[in-house]
């Protein structure tokens, strides 16, 4: 924060030091912050997808979905074939619940499995995990060596079968729905691919 402060007082007329310590808000939990610096940003550099991807990140963060939407769609509209882009709005589009638009956008993105398995982690999140099971099978159908939905499927599979899910006392979001923990080789994962950060 202190050197992107200082790069912004030195070269007030440049993106990047706006760009940066939009991010490092972002980090921060400083959203409305970061929501300026970004628009700082793109005052200075209005044809770069990655601030219109990154301040459509900050927006989903915020729970702004439809805001996050149109800044995507600008990214993508920047740079059709970056499959950061796509992935983001794919994102978006499923925490909009609009599965149909979320799932092409992860095709366009990558291949089939990828799709399917970056969808189920937006469903396990929104407390659907047998749909989201079901998409990790899909996965497998697509693509039988995809690893990471067969991990993810095994994790998924072996919660169901534990005491905790039978029990159902995990920790349960706001809407009442419970968290199921996902692990790959040890490490927290998640399907949503956070490249704005």
């Amino acid at each position: 924060r202190n050197v992107y402060e200082k790069l912004l007082v030195a070269y007030p007329d440049r993106f990047e030091p706006y760009h940066r310590l939009g991010v490092v808000a972002d980090r921060q939990k400083r959203y409305r912050e970061a929501q300026a610096l970004y628009a700082q940003a793109i005052r200075r550099e209005p044809r770069n997808a990655d601030l219109f991807n990154d301040l459509g990140y900050s927006l989903f963060l915020q729970g702004k979905l439809e805001k996050a939407e149109v800044a995507m769609l600008k990214a993508v509209a920047l740079s059709p074939s970056d499959a950061r882009y796509r992935n983001n709005l794919g994102m978006v589009l499923a925490h909009m619940e609009r599965y149909d638009e979320a799932l092409a956008e992860f095709r366009r993105a990558g291949s089939d499995a990828d799709a399917y398995y970056n969808l189920a982690f937006v469903l396990t999140a929104k407390d659907r995990a047998g749909d989201a099971t079901d998409c990790f099978r899909l996965a497998l159908a697509a693509d039988p060596e995809h690893e990471p939905s067969r991990r993810a499927l095994e994790s998924s599979e072996g919660y169901n079968r534990s005491s905790d899910a039978l029990a159902d006392n995990g920790p349960r979001a706001r809407n009442g729905g419970h968290w199921v923990p996902y692990s790959e080789d040890g490490e927290s994962a998640s399907g949503v691919l956070q490249t704005a950060m």
